[in-house]
């Protein structure tokens, strides 16, 4: 009888291991950036110059082309970036229980991505892409469901972006993101942002796979979720996202502007009010990037959304300004309030 042999190769090894070297040769300044643990592909963004960007997947030791843009400013000290999980939106133009049209071209494949339905036919259906036309107004095909898909869903594909950072003086093209789907560039607004960036600094998102407390509401309103069932500290979830999962009002998320030990409010009202039926979990803010560092003690905060960008006053002022080797990282998992 004929075996199938499934062995792979041991992943995370405490060894070294010679790896495929990059195809363009590196420059001060060149830096990576990971993907977090809802990338099924572990892709890595290598920003190797100004004019030069691959994606490398470790999963099978190969380099990936990608479209290339020239990034505003000089790569050296300061040039950083993060990863957002959250990739193309939009609204179905069809759809079924397994199958949805979108109006998107896509040039490769998107299997085993996630697919989230926020609104419309379907909404709050999360489902793997097992298949996907490619070209101008995709197809994706799922597992089949008793949800059916129609010209009202809105969807999110969670396929993700990496946004990019240049140091040196910042222009219009100096801060600019690489959608993984579409495979293509868009550049975002640097206005408030700092003018100049020379010294070592870190870009840092949110979003991901950070469920810090899931749940069934007891009741809702307007901008409010109340779980009686919670004992929860005063504020601990402030700036955190709260997403519908099920029930009442799926799909939707919402940033929280504050909370009490059994309500949370939010900061923009729901558009269908969740009720004792809705089911939640709090995460981290899809919604945000942070930016530190360049010798200066102030934090800033840059709205995906609104394609805009603030300053942060810390709770507690901080010893020193984040300069020389500074880096930082978002604790994902951590349901203690403190951290």
């Amino acid at each position: 009888m004929a075996t199938t042999n499934t062995l792979q190769k041991t992943l995370d090894r405490k060894t070294w291991e010679f790896m495929t070297p990059v195809p363009v040769a590196t420059l001060a300044g060149s830096h990576v950036i990971s993907s977090n643990s809802e990338d099924p592909y572990a892709l890595q963004m290598y920003i190797v110059s100004t004019t030069a960007q691959y994606l490398f997947l470790p999963k099978e030791d190969a380099w990936l082309q990608i479209a290339t843009v020239t990034l505003g400013g000089t790569l050296s000290a300061g040039a950083t970036g993060t990863y957002v999980s959250v990739g193309p939106t939009g609204t179905a133009t069809a759809g079924s229980a397994t199958t949805m049209t979108t109006n998107l071209t896509i040039p490769g494949s998107l299997v085993g991505y996630t697919v989230r339905i926020t609104a419309g036919a379907g909404a709050g259906r999360q489902a793997t892409i097992l298949y996907n036309t490619t070209g101008a107004n995709a197809v994706f095909t799922f597992t089949a469901s008793g949800t059916v898909l129609d010209a009202t869903s809105v969807y999110e594909i969670r396929s993700g972006r990496f946004y990019v950072w240049n140091a040196g003086t910042m222009s219009a093209t100096s801060f600019q993101y690489y959608d993984v789907a579409t495979n293509t560039w868009t550049a975002r607004s640097v206005t408030s942002a700092p003018a100049t960036f020379a010294t070592d600094g870190k870009m840092i998102s949110t979003s991901g796979v950070s469920q810090f407390v899931t749940g069934t509401a007891t009741a809702g309103a307007a901008s409010t979720l109340t779980n009686s069932a919670k004992t929860w500290t005063v504020n601990q979830w402030t700036n955190y996202q709260i997403r519908l999962t099920g029930g009442t009002g799926a799909g939707q998320k919402r940033v929280i502007a504050s909370n009490t030990g059994t309500i949370i409010t939010t900061t923009a009202i729901w558009t269908i009010n969740p009720d004792a039926t809705s089911t939640y979990v709090i995460e981290g803010d899809e919604n945000a990037i942070y930016l530190l560092g360049n010798a200066v003690v102030t934090l800033f905060k840059y709205s995906i959304s609104g394609n805009s960008w603030s300053t942060l006053t810390p709770g507690a002022a901080r010893a020193g300004a984040a300069g020389l080797a500074t880096s930082g990282q978002w604790v994902r998992r951590q349901p203690e309030a403190d951290w």
